[in-house]
This record gives structure tokens, sequence and C-alpha cells, in this order.
């Protein structure tokens, strides 16, 4: 019997560092909720997150901002259009412009709530997932409009 490793695919790759990504994401969101500390470690989160914005959108950002707000919105919402295809396929993405400084972004069956609840009842943490995807309307207090699809059940985020 060879027990020599298997070298793994991209694929294989990709779908093992999602599913600890998950996971990791999971067990943050019950382990904060368990101690009562859930929106100081989101607020803590997003902190982090608007720390590195520049790195993500580049450090003339700022000038670009303040020159051309309507192109900057514009890539900033490229930007969280990639970072929405780290964990959906781009099939499952409905994604639109409603003007130069408004889009839309639905989310189809979402892969990412589905198998964060099946990681998480495998890990027995007691989560909602859904509630794990309202946190992103936090990253944009002012700038995301959660409109729940009364069919599918799942949020579309209307970015303004």
């Amino acid at each position: 019997m060879d027990m020599a490793a298997k070298e793994l695919s991209l694929e294989e790759r990709y779908e093992m560092l999602l599913e600890q990504s998950l996971l990791m994401d999971a067990i943050n969101h019950a382990f904060h909720k368990e101690l009562g500390v859930l929106d100081k470690y989101y607020e803590f989160y997003l902190q982090a997150q608007k720390n590195m914005l520049p790195s993500y959108l580049g450090t003339i950002y700022g000038m670009f901002k303040a020159l051309a707000p309507s192109r900057a919105f514009k890539q900033v919402i490229n930007q969280v259009m990639s970072i929405v295809q780290m964990h959906h396929e781009l099939s499952k993405i409905d994604f639109g412009w409603i003007s130069d400084r408004e889009a839309r972004i639905d989310i189809k069956n979402c892969h990412k709530r589905q198998k964060t609840n099946e990681l998480a009842k495998k890990a027995g943490l007691s989560i909602n997932p859904m509630a794990m995807c309202a946190v992103e309307a936090r990253f944009f207090p002012r700038h995301v409009q959660r409109v729940w699809d009364r069919h599918e059940g799942h949020p579309e985020e209307k970015w303004v």
C-alpha cells in the first residue's frame, strides 16, 4: 500500500481553504456570542478592515475620491465584487449598476451560508448562519440597505 502524499489540485486546495475560513468565521462568531462580546468583536473586525482599505484600493484612493467620487465609488464596488467572488461563484452573483453611485449585489442560493451551516452542525456550534450574513450590513451602516427576498430567503444587498 503506497502512502505517498498526493498533490492537491488548485480546486481541492481552494475548497479546503474555503472550508477552513468558513469554519473559523463560525467559531469566532459562536465564541464571541458565548462571551457576550459579539458586537465588540465585529467593531474590532470592522476597524481592521477599514485600516486595510488603502491596501485594497491603492494609495491614491483618497485623492481619487475627492476628485471623482462616482468613479471612486465604482472602484470600491469593483473591489467588493472581487471579494464577493472569494465565497461565491460569479454565476450565483446578480450584479447591476443602478446609477453612478448605486449598485445592487444579490447572491442566489448562497453557498457560503449553506456550507457554514453544514460545518457549524458538524462542529457542534449553535449559530444561525443567516445572522452571520446580516453582519455584512455593519460594514457600510449608512450605505447598505437589506431587503429580504420572500421567495428564496436570501439577502439582497443594495450598496448606495
